[in-house]
């Protein structure tokens, strides 16, 4: 019976204290505040707080501006029946009368312990001494008190608030203000400000205020940054004008079958892939493969193979000549493909062959191919685009801001905001820039990509210029811009073309040729013959081939897939035989598309079993401008 009725009375315990709601407020706010000659702010801040429920004790959240400085000098328990303030110790909030700091702002103290009877409307004093520097902020002549003395931010009402402020004599107020403030009740989000404008007495500089660059310096910094991007932009814009990279292309009205036949069809197909996009990937295999069926070297047929969901179109290759006919990268894919000396492949074959290593036919020409398309155009084996500048910029940038941030502490948290801004708009800005850089057509446009984050750029330089809460100091202004300098020259530097002006040009040309035979594809008879489809492939047209042969070819096509070599070429003097989509030479699938989709497939290569991709790719309350302020309470 005794165990039972002590388990009834705990439990009836814990129901009160649980049930019993918690509760803060004040009875009194009580502010003694005195501006010393320096300009620094000592206060002594007295609460008379009312507890009620199970708090651990009481919290005071200071909102400290940049540059402003805390000192807590005191903290002091004030029991007037019990005798003399009793001043609480630093260290572990584990015993009562201690305080320590929870981050850098909040201050928390202990008033009781969990095992101790919980508050039921008790009153404790507590008063917190501590000086505020840097509050002060300079307009031109003048300085400004633009204070907050009370906390906003705490659960309970203040029944009542007085302020007593204190200015030393060499302060002159411009204005008439009261030395003693009564005010109250202030409920739960209100607070007290007082903004004050003053004037100093005083020689010199009070050394408790932070000034900022004055507007001479900030010219004097400003003006050479910004000469130095619109120099960046200008010299740009002249390198890229005289490589000739913002000529318009040949107009397609313009071009015709000889022109085809001179800029075009002179470089084999899967060059003429390589070059136009600046990439060698997996359409580069499938044009080498159509341009070795119409040179009669291989046949090929497709098929199809019905799955679950999916029809799948499976290339068939055979292999007409002997090995020995093929050479360079030919002979190196070929001898992949064909592999053990086979004179036949298909689709499943090879993925059977290979699943467990591997198989990756872009790796057996893309270095034999692009050493072809330098060889072809010989680009400068040395650009004009050297990082050196930018290193140089950056490294003086990071000198400047880090001095800067050691002699002037204030400054530390705005200037590493700023940083980091400017170099996140930067990484935005370049990845934008580096796309750019091989683009060969629509160029003003596609500078726009670099146009607006330099615009970011300068905007956010800009913002912590004007910015006069700030006060940022010359050298961090400095600092700052000779960084934006250099980020602007980075990106601008990611833009540049920097293949030479020969490869631009036949890049040009070769993009012009490409919108031919796009326009000649969407005519019911285009001006194509059907050997230059191993170039369709090339282009990265096969969507478009396959459009037509569906709209004007598909009677042509042989109802049963058969091997199929090249087309036979026009004899001198004969007229140009139609184009019919591939005369038959794939499959008998024309362009219809399954050809090129079976041939991209073997193109794409086998992945490892590890692996997850294919190695192809394609081609294509309270004031916020006051100081002081924060938070007070419980926890």
């Amino acid at each position: 019976m005794r165990t039972l009725a002590a388990t009834v009375l705990v439990t009836l315990v814990a129901s009160a204290s649980f049930g019993q709601a918690r509760a803060l407020e004040w009875s009194h706010l009580s502010v003694n505040a005195r501006l010393d000659a320096d300009g620094a702010l000592h206060i002594v801040e007295r609460q008379w707080m009312i507890f009620s429920g199970n708090w651990n004790g009481g919290e005071r959240e200071f909102r400290l501006e940049p540059g402003h400085e805390l000192t807590l000098h005191h903290l002091f328990r004030e029991d007037p029946e019990l005798g003399p303030p009793v001043e609480l110790e630093a260290g572990t909030l584990d015993e009562v009368d201690h305080y320590d700091w929870a981050g850098r702002h909040t201050l928390r103290w202990r008033s009781r312990l969990p095992s101790d009877p919980i508050f039921d409307n008790d009153e404790i004093t507590y008063v917190l001494d501590y000086t505020l520097a840097n509050v002060l902020v300079p307009r031109g002549d003048t300085y400004v008190l633009d204070h907050d003395f009370a906390f906003a931010d705490r659960v309970g009402a203040i029944e009542r608030f007085t302020l007593e402020l204190d200015l030393d004599p060499i302060w002159v107020p411009l204005d008439e203000y009261e030395l003693h403030h009564d005010s109250g009740p202030l409920p739960p989000g209100q607070s007290f400000v007082l903004e004050l404008e003053l004037g100093y007495a005083g020689s010199g500089r009070p050394a408790s205020v932070i000034f900022g660059a004055t507007a001479a310096d900030k010219r004097a910094v400003a003006i050479p940054a910004a000469l130095a991007v619109f120099g960046i932009v200008f010299l740009f814009s002249r390198r890229e004008a005289k490589l000739g990279r913002f000529d318009r292309l040949p107009p397609v009205a313009s071009i015709d079958e000889p022109w085809i036949e001179r800029h075009v069809l002179t470089l084999l197909p899967e060059e003429v892939g390589a070059v136009w996009d600046d990439r060698t990937a997996a359409p580069e295999v499938a044009a080498i493969l159509a341009r070795l069926v119409v040179e009669g070297k291989l046949a090929s047929k497709v098929t199809d193979t019905r799955g679950w969901i999916f029809t799948k179109s499976v290339l068939h290759l055979r292999r007409l000549v002997p090995e020995s006919a093929f050479t360079g990268y030919e002979a190196s894919l070929i001898r992949a493909l064909f592999f053990h000396g086979r004179d036949h492949v298909d689709t499943e074959t090879l993925r059977k062959h290979y699943r467990s290593r591997g198989f990756h036919p872009v790796s057996r020409i893309r270095r034999p191919l692009e050493r072809r398309a330098r060889k072809l155009f010989r680009p400068p084996s040395r650009t004009d685009v050297s990082p050196a500048p930018t290193l140089v910029l950056a490294m003086v940038a990071a000198l400047a801001i880090g001095a800067s941030c050691f002699f002037h502490p204030s400054d530390r948290g705005p200037v590493l905001v700023a940083s980091l801004v400017l170099v996140a708009v930067y990484l935005l800005g370049f990845l934008f820039a580096r796309s750019t850089q091989n683009r060969v057509d629509h160029i003003p446009l596609r500078l726009l990509l670099c146009v607006l984050p330099t615009v970011l750029v300068i905007y956010v330089l800009w913002w912590f210029f004007l910015n006069d809460t700030l006060r940022l100091q010359k050298n961090s202004l400095a600092g700052l811009s000779v960084l934006a300098v250099a980020l602007v020259n980075s990106l601008w530097n990611a833009a540049k073309f920097r293949k030479g002006p020969e490869l631009l040009a036949a890049r040009k040309r070769l993009l012009a040729g490409r919108r031919w035979f796009a326009r000649e594809l969407a005519r019911a008879e285009p001006r194509l013959q059907d050997a230059w489809f191993p170039y369709v492939v090339a282009f990265g047209l096969e969507r478009q081939a396959e459009r037509w042969f569906n709209a004007y070819g598909g009677h042509d096509a042989p109802r049963k897939p058969s091997w199929s070599t090249g087309p036979t070429p026009s004899r001198a003097g004969t007229s140009r035989p139609p184009w019919t989509g591939g005369g038959g030479a794939f499959g008998g699938a024309g362009a219809s598309g399954s050809w090129s989709s079976a041939a991209s497939s073997v193109a794409r290569g086998v992945s490892r079993p590890s692996s997850g991709s294919s190695s192809g790719g394609s081609s294509s309350s309270s004031s916020s401008s006051s100081s002081g302020g924060g938070g007070g309470g419980g926890w």
